[in-house]
């Protein structure tokens, strides 16, 4: 089961952080990891989304913290058998999106 956006959200999965940066240099195991993160997946878009804009499948750029983090309250974990799946789900709004990160030589 996966949460469906209503009108102009974007449901996306984060990507998972990396322990080295590009630069070199390590994060501490005690920093925020969602502060260095604001690459996405798109999984679902509303229907007021332009698909010229964003669609499913795209590789996004957002802004950092916003949105809507979904985890199940552990009450209601046992309700939802892929509940571990909405660990890294975020519900967007379409101008928290910064842009579509295109695939290397695709760019138009």
């Amino acid at each position: 089961m996966q949460p469906r956006p209503f009108k102009d959200r974007v449901l996306v999965r984060q990507e998972p952080t990396k322990e080295k940066l590009d630069s070199g240099l390590y994060l501490p195991e005690s920093a925020d990891h969602a502060l260095y993160n604001n690459f996405a997946t798109v999984l679902a878009v509303g229907s007021t989304v332009n698909a010229d804009d964003v669609k499913v499948g795209d590789r996004i750029l957002f802004k950092r913290a916003p949105g809507t983090a979904l985890v199940p309250d552990a009450r209601d974990a046992a309700l939802y058998a892929d509940s571990a799946e909405w660990v890294d789900l975020l519900m967007l709004r379409i101008e928290d999106i910064i842009g579509v990160v295109e695939p290397e030589g695709e760019q138009a």
